[in-house]
């Protein structure tokens, strides 16, 4: 998309692995990144993030409820959890996400203000995506399984 995007693109890599890593002593591993503009799928469980500043717009954490679930013993140290434990721990891990993303946005000139997280659950659902500048994905393989993380910022430049 252009060269900022790549940029972000990396911050978001380090920022997700450093989470992941330091939160839930699980290795990620991105498998695949991309500019994707179009609609968000949902099919599972996710956090939202909104930042604003001089650049301005979202971070989505997006997982299959399985790893949702997964992620959520790591971080209580558990064997089962409720689904209100798996909504706080997603949207916290989103908040962190988003948060080191600020920072190193932050270190760019970028600075910017975040929202509480949002949590959101969902089966073959759609969030449509309109008036962005960049994008940028990475798609985190988290050590001990199959399963994949979503990480989808989609942002502008404000005037």
């Amino acid at each position: 998309m252009n060269e900022l995007s790549g940029r972000i693109l990396a911050m978001a890599e380090a920022s997700t692995v450093e989470v992941f890593d330091a939160m839930l002593n699980l290795k990620g591993t991105v498998i695949r990144t991309s500019h994707e503009t179009g609609d968000i799928a949902v099919d599972g469980v996710g956090g939202c993030v909104s930042f604003a500043g001089n650049l301005s717009g979202f971070v989505y954490l997006l997982m299959p409820e399985r790893l949702a679930e997964r992620v959520t013993c790591a971080m209580l140290a558990c064997k089962r959890v409720e689904q209100a434990e798996v909504k706080d721990v997603v949207g916290e891990l989103t908040n962190m996400v988003a948060g080191g993303l600020k920072n190193r946005l932050a270190k760019e000139g970028f600075d910017s203000r975040l929202t509480i997280p949002t949590f959101m659950r969902g089966a073959g659902a759609r969030i449509t995506v309109q008036n962005l500048s960049l994008a940028a994905t990475n798609i985190v393989q988290v050590s001990g399984g199959d399963d994949a993380v979503e990480v989808r910022i989609l942002a502008r430049r404000m005037p």
